[in-house]
């Protein structure tokens, strides 16, 4: 992403656009401010009311609606707890970004993100990532900066903008990590003040749910272009199918396990351009490469 023209105030790039093709220093210095209960609230607030604290925060009430209803949320939205593993993961992921200068969810040596959480002694069965970055001249306060990102990852996760918010709406998330950094960034020869927010999502242990993460080499489109059906053995039912209504742009789904043993995930291109993919898995997390 370039920017040109003229410069506002501030902007906040998600990561999944941020700087393609620019070139992007970060300064060393790195400040971490103490944020983790402020986001927490805000991040349960929003999964115990999600339309409501959407509506709140001045987003369009037809397009609240449709993202609801475009999904199939079949159990309550789990309230997060902070995690202090995923909170150190989050500060060694945005300490490790500006020293590589780069922006991303892989490690530097390209570790996944459930590789990075074992290694900080987080071994829950799947997680999940938002990065924000929030540029400004001369001075925005830690509280309008998370008003700022907060309203923008909200609107983001309702409006499909991205997949970086993806996780605020996955419903069976149970912890939490968030960092939160201030330091400066060079944009295209542009110097800018700048937050850096890491928020870390896990799943502890298994629920009584198949959890899954399509990884694309590029976004996944609007609800997905991809018709996804999980087929399964089971002992009294060796045909049941479930058809996948929760795929998220971050590529993360979700269906009810009920005793499934063997899996298999078809994937059907509505476009018709592209014949149906079969794979099958055997674990309740599964990873699949498109």
């Amino acid at each position: 992403m370039k920017l040109s023209g003229l410069i506002p105030k501030f902007f906040l790039i998600l990561v999944i656009f941020i700087c393609s093709g620019s070139n992007l220093l970060f300064a060393k210095d790195i400040h971490f401010f103490d944020v983790q209960e402020k986001l927490l609230n805000r991040i349960n607030e929003l999964r115990a009311h999600p339309r409501l604290t959407a509506q709140q925060l001045g987003l369009n009430p037809l397009i609240i609606n449709q993202t609801w209803q475009g999904m199939d949320f079949r159990v309550p939205f789990y309230q997060v707890e902070l995690n202090e593993n995923l909170t150190n993961m989050a500060k060694a992921h945005i300490i490790e970004m500006i020293e590589k200068e780069y922006i991303g969810h892989q490690s530097d040596v390209g570790n996944t993100l459930e590789q990075r959480a074992r290694y900080f002694g987080y071994n829950g069965i799947f997680n999940g990532e938002s990065i924000a970055v929030f540029c400004f001249e001369n001075f925005v306060s830690v509280d309008n900066a998370i008003n700022i990102l907060w309203t923008d990852m909200v609107k983001d996760a309702f409006y499909r903008i991205s997949a970086e918010s993806a996780p605020l709406l996955f419903p069976l998330y149970k912890d939490l990590g968030v960092a939160l950094a201030g330091t400066q960034i060079t944009l295209n020869g542009n110097t800018y003040n700048a937050y850096i927010l890491c928020i870390e999502f896990g799943i502890p242990q298994f629920s009584g749910y198949f959890v899954g993460r399509i990884y694309h080499n590029k976004p996944l489109p609007e609800y997905g272009i991809y018709n996804l059906e999980i087929k399964s053995f089971q002992e009294n039912n060796p045909t049941s199918i479930y058809s996948i209504k929760n795929l998220f742009l971050d590529g993360s789904f979700f269906v009810p396990w009920d005793g499934i043993s063997d899996l298999w995930i078809e994937i059907n291109d509505k476009t018709g351009l592209y014949p149906p993919e079969t794979i099958i898995v055997y674990t309740p997390t599964v990873y699949i490469e498109l």
